[in-house]
């Protein structure tokens, strides 16, 4: 089960649940604001968070994880170069938005699978860098879901002003995303509604986007 949990600070962020319904055991994604939201909504629910993942360390995707980790006693992941960003302010833009802020203690992720230990729910890591040098998207195929988080902005191309931002890099990670993972596939964005691989291929033909042409 999907559930997704909109949440608002400086900018709002789709906050997202992957839970299994049998154990009630589950994976917290980018919890990015509102923890006191996030953890009554884990306990109304009798879940059993047993990891949070980040898909990148912009502010935005990451406020609440300190608060919710010291509640839950819970271990966090990022993508080996997410320190870039979790503890410099300037390129996690929250120098520019909200004031400084660092996020600390974060585990590396470094094998290719993450998986819980009551379920059999698991994902899949693929490196999807070009928004943010460090963004990682969350392939789930028993939920035939992939997390993404802002690798799409508004179903179009996600954006590529910020430091580190390189748009050559996102093109490329959208076109491995859209030619590895089938089209039925439904893809769960940090600022989007969801869309499966098909209908996003479509928006970006719409667009005028060729380059993924052929996948």
């Amino acid at each position: 089960m999907i559930r997704i949990l909109p949440v608002t600070d400086y900018f709002q962020v789709n906050t997202y649940f992957i839970i299994d319904e049998t154990t009630r055991s589950g994976f917290l994604i980018d919890p990015g604001a509102q923890a006191d939201l996030i953890l009554k909504i884990i306990k109304e629910n009798k879940w059993n968070i047993e990891k949070i993942l980040l898909t990148h360390g912009h502010f935005d995707h990451t406020g609440a994880v300190e608060k919710i980790q010291n509640a839950l006693n819970i271990p966090a992941y990022a993508s080996k170069k997410a320190d870039n960003y979790l503890l410099n302010p300037m390129l996690n833009l929250s120098k520019l938005c909200v004031g400084d802020r660092i996020l600390e203690n974060i585990n590396k992720i470094d094998t290719p699978i993450i998986t819980l230990n009551t379920s059999d729910i698991h994902c899949k890591i693929l490196e999807t860098p070009g928004h943010s040098q460090d963004s990682l998207s969350y392939y789930f195929p028993q939920e035939n879901a992939v997390i993404v988080g802002d690798l799409f902005y508004q179903h179009g191309l996600g954006l590529t002003h910020f430091p580190g931002s390189d748009i050559n890099q996102l093109k490329e990670s959208i076109k491995m995303l859209l030619s590895k993972l089938p089209d039925e596939t439904i893809i769960y964005s940090g600022h989007s509604t969801p869309i499966t691989i098909f209908q996003q291929k479509q928006k970006l033909a719409l667009k005028g986007y060729d380059f993924f042409h052929n996948v």
